[in-house]
């Protein structure tokens, strides 16, 4: 936990060259998903892509509810972390949330046409998946609208 208290106060002032020291002196089994959580959400792709590299459960990457690193990069609208996370985890992008929800549902929602260029351009298939209410993002994103 020392880490993540650590880890967020250099990410919140912007301190890379620290950033980079703490996720190399930290021990794999901190890497936890509220810290790659933690880092989606300040949108640090250098952190993120140091940090993968001491990923090595599923487990770390999916928190409450099926919510997975993904589906928080999409909230934040963040086109490149998406791109990283699916490149590096192509088999999240087809997870939903116990709501059904998959990532691309949640792109249209947020309206961040980016990020939903990235997620169909990379797994299509996403289209035609439903969530809890049987509708799929496009059905979706017309109900919303």
């Amino acid at each position: 936990m020392k880490y993540h208290i650590e880890l967020e106060k250099a990410l919140n002032i912007g301190n890379q060259n620290l950033v980079i020291r703490l996720i190399d002196g930290m021990p794999q089994k901190e890497v936890k998903f509220k810290l790659l959580k933690m880092i989606v959400r300040h949108n640090a792709d250098f952190a993120l892509k140091k940090v993968i590299k001491k990923t090595n459960s599923d487990d770390q990457l999916i928190g409450k509810e099926g919510f997975t690193i993904l589906h928080y990069a999409v909230l934040n609208a963040n086109s490149d972390t998406v791109a990283l996370i699916m490149e590096k985890f192509p088999w999240i992008v087809i997870k939903q949330t116990s709501s059904g929800f998959n990532a691309l549902h949640f792109a249209v929602r947020t309206g961040n046409k980016d990020t939903i260029y990235v997620l169909v351009e990379n797994n299509p298939e996403l289209l035609a998946l439903t969530n809890a209410n049987d509708k799929n993002p496009i059905q979706l994103g017309l109900q919303e609208s």
